[in-house]
């Protein structure tokens, strides 16, 4: 029996340059031990962690962001979760998306919205479960 993993990927993203953070995602994706299955990467890894960027660079989901990470994901054959900002009508929220070799599989959108994020942010409303190729995957917020 092969044994799964999971990985996590610590980064630091180049603000604004998405093809850079694209090319770093599949770097470490590709590096990673062959049983690795599963991988999560950091909060809006793909654009970097700069609420000052957020209007000029947000995506759709599915779009062209997320059909560029599903052909990582399927080169590497890896499940990746990757933080980028979600564009929606006229909301925009912090989001967590699941992408398998197949695309897209789910979207968490951050429900607690800390300091200057909620002057940017929408704050997600709901949980996400997700069966994944490792187990069930709950996106959730847990409040004390």
């Amino acid at each position: 029996m092969r044994m799964r993993q999971v990985a996590t990927c610590q980064f630091e993203p180049a603000v604004g340059d998405t093809d850079s953070n694209i090319a770093s995602i599949e770097k470490f994706a590709r590096d990673l031990p062959d049983a690795v299955e599963f991988t999560v990467f950091p909060e809006l890894c793909v654009t970097g962690y700069d609420l000052d960027i957020v209007q000029t660079q947000q995506f759709s989901i599915p779009g062209s962001m997320t059909e560029r990470l599903s052909e990582v994901a399927h080169a590497t054959e890896t499940d990746l979760v990757v933080g980028l900002p979600e564009a929606d009508g006229d909301s925009v929220y912090n989001s967590l998306v699941y992408i398998s070799k197949s695309g897209v599989e789910a979207t968490y959108r951050k429900q607690k919205l800390w300091g200057d994020e909620a002057d940017q942010f929408d704050a997600g409303t709901t949980p996400v479960t997700v069966e994944t190729s490792i187990g069930t995957l709950d996106y959730c917020c847990v409040t004390t």
